[in-house]
């Protein structure tokens, strides 16, 4: 039995639209899409663990262990004919969900989708000079008040087990998972998105079979909010092409 993990389960028509959320959100970011999508149509939406109203993480979780919760939920749910739909961070999880697990997932949809590393010297300084700032706070030979500067703002709005379970996260290159991804898969992008850049777009559709590319030319890192109703169209048009 699935405990302390928050989720809405609404709609009969199957396949069953799961909503995967972004890094420091919860499902409610999905309210628009909802609304839009065909009536009756069966949705599953969630928190991960540590957002909204589930519990937190424990210490040992990662993108996998994510991944694997909603796999558990899923099961106990015994939903199995699914439309993912991955946002983010949602987005990883999604990739993992689509390449490792046993489920008939008909179609995905990833939506400035993390889960691919690239190499950047500019990070590699940047986790340097963390590293060096931090060695001399923990001697006290600094003020511990320079670390506050170091980090992302998602970085810097965590709590110390959070932090750690983020590093790991996003250290995860999710790449080679890509070419056991078999459902039709459709990449909505806005190439103006500094959070996920568009290389993660041109990487996933070079190596996921079977996908084509949606760009919106507005909206940056949510640029499926700030196209609604394209993007709800575009859902709702997978949803014909499974029933027919």
């Amino acid at each position: 039995m699935i405990k302390n993990l928050a989720y809405e389960l609404k709609g009969i028509n199957e396949p069953v639209i799961v909503l995967l959320h972004g890094w420091g959100m919860n499902k409610s970011c999905f309210d628009r899409l909802v609304q839009k999508t065909v009536p009756n149509q069966k949705i599953l939406r969630l928190d991960f663990f540590g957002f909204g109203e589930s519990e937190k993480p424990d210490e040992f979780y990662d993108t996998y262990e994510y991944a694997y919760q909603v796999f558990l939920l899923l099961s106990e749910l015994k939903i199995n004919k699914v439309i993912l739909v991955g946002h983010s961070f949602g987005g990883r999880v999604a990739i993992i969900l689509s390449s490792i697990f046993n489920i008939n997932i008909v179609s995905m949809v990833l939506t400035s989708s993390a889960g691919i590393n690239k190499f950047s010297i500019y990070k590699n300084i940047k986790i340097l000079k963390y590293k060096i700032i931090k060695f001399f706070a923990n001697k006290k030979l600094i003020s511990n008040k320079l670390l506050s500067n170091c980090g992302s703002k998602d970085y810097k709005n965590l709590k110390n087990i959070d932090k750690k379970i983020f590093v790991k996260i996003i250290n995860q290159d999710l790449k080679y998972l890509l070419k056991f991804i078999m459902c039709k898969t459709i990449l909505v992008w806005d190439k103006k998105d500094k959070d996920t850049p568009y290389y993660i777009c041109k990487t996933l559709h070079k190596n996921i079979k079977n996908n084509i590319v949606v760009l919106y030319s507005n909206g940056k890192h949510f640029a499926f909010m700030y196209n609604i109703n394209k993007f709800s169209n575009l859902i709702n048009n997978l949803l014909n092409d499974n029933y027919n």
